[in-house]
């Protein structure tokens, strides 16, 4: 099974999400959110394919819900996640991505 890898990027990109909803919203929500996210990363581990690909190189699209969007790439032996956008952001930020 592929190692999941999760860029510095979308680290700092989680920390963000996780820190808005908790300020927003409530644990709770976090924790639904962190849920959803783990359950699409678990299906994408056992089929990469899974998603259809973005417009960048080999870079893949998973939307996890219509404000968080997840952007992976995979190999024999990894699944890197590279971005995890919350769509409630500047879209000039997004468009960069894509």
């Amino acid at each position: 099974m592929r190692k999941v890898i999760i860029s510095k990027r979308a680290t700092y990109e989680l920390e963000d999400l996780f820190d808005f909803l908790d300020y927003k919203w409530s644990v709770s929500i976090r924790k639904k959110v962190a849920q959803k996210l783990n359950n699409h990363i678990e299906k994408i581990r056992l089929d990469p394919e899974l998603f259809p690909k973005s417009n960048i190189r080999s870079t893949r699209k998973c939307v996890i819900s219509k404000q968080i969007t997840l952007y992976y790439d995979f190999d024999d032996k990894n699944l890197n996640i590279l971005r995890v956008l919350d769509t409630r952001q500047d879209p000039n930020k997004i468009k960069k991505i894509e």
